[in-house]
Parts: C-alpha cells; sequence; structure tokens
C-alpha cells in the first residue's frame, strides 16, 4: 500500500460521521410562540408563519392546538 493510498483512507475515516445539514435545537420562548400563532391566524397560513420565525409548519400547529396553555406562561 502506498502512502498516498494511506492518506485517502485516512481522508474517508475523518469524514465519516460529520453530519454537514444538521439543524439545531433552540429554545422558543412564550411570547414568540403567541406571535408565531397569531402571524398564521391572521395571514391564514401556517406555512408563512413557519418560514419568518424560522421553525417546522408541525411546530406551529402544535402551538395553535395548546395556545390556552402557552398563554399563561406569559
Amino acid at each position: 500500500m502506498s502512502s498516498d493510498q494511506e492518506e485517502e483512507e485516512l481522508q474517508l475515516d475523518e469524514d465519516e460521521g460529520i453530519s454537514i445539514n444538521r439543524k439545531r435545537k433552540r429554545a422558543n420562548d412564550a411570547v414568540t410562540k403567541l406571535e408565531a400563532v397569531q402571524w398564521a391566524q391572521s395571514k391564514n397560513s401556517i406555512k408563512s408563519a413557519a418560514k419568518k420565525f424560522g421553525v417546522d409548519r408541525k411546530l406551529i400547529r402544535n402551538w395553535m392546538k395548546s395556545e390556552g396553555e402557552i398563554r399563561l406562561q406569559v
């Protein structure tokens, strides 16, 4: 095995396990959640609220379902 092959193999080993498109989880406070819910309701668009607030559409739907509980946190 030549040294070039060893370098290529080492490079492959270094690249394993690295996630390039990893999304970070972040906590959203109650005020932000309510703003997102209000945006979705006023625009009749969960998709636009998700895009504006940088979260998944499913989160907006969940926040809309639990809006009463979120209001208690404020």
